[in-house]
């Protein structure tokens, strides 16, 4: 909308899920592929985005929280550590179709474990709404990000935009 661009949201119908056999940034690209696939089918004159979005950590993928406990789990699993926020990104058109993953590096504090009962407190409602993943309001106090700023101008690049119409993050 900033940019003056005509877009729609459409949800992918088809469900399909992380493939945790393969390489993490494989698998949230193949995701984003088979989305951006899914809505392009039945919208062949468009330029199609799909997207998704995975936290991994210790050699685990974390999804949706099943319930409270597994949210306890995910949160003592991050805490005081860092983790790394993969996005598998596909742009389909009817002249090319790409690809990729980047990866973003978070790092959490530190947190204890009134803390974390203290995030929990909203994972009802969260749950309820179908967040994908919610770990609370400000919960995480990530305090370092390395890559999201040049994993947004990587999504800007590709969408080839007359120079007039891009934006950059400002340092």
């Amino acid at each position: 909308e900033l940019l003056g661009l005509d877009f729609t949201v459409i949800p992918a119908e088809n469900e399909i899920e992380i493939d945790k056999t393969i390489a993490p940034d494989e698998a949230v690209k193949l995701v984003a592929l088979s989305k951006a696939q899914d809505v392009f089918s039945k919208n062949p004159k468009n330029t199609v985005i799909g997207s998704d979005t995975a936290v991994y950590c210790d050699n685990e993928f974390l999804g949706k929280p099943e319930n409270k406990d597994d949210a306890r789990r995910m949160l003592k699993m991050l805490s005081g550590k860092k983790h790394s926020v993969l996005t598998g990104v596909a742009v389909i058109n009817e002249e090319k179709t790409v690809a990729f993953c980047e990866k973003a590096t978070v790092y959490f504090q530190k947190l204890t474990d009134e803390e974390i009962e203290l995030a929990l407190r909203p994972f009802r409602i969260a749950k309820k709404c179908g967040c994908k993943f919610y770990l609370g309001s400000d919960a995480h106090r990530p305090h370092e990000f390395k890559g999201a700023k040049e994993n947004f101008e990587r999504l800007i690049d590709l969408l080839d935009l007359k120079e007039e119409e891009k934006f950059r993050i400002q340092e």
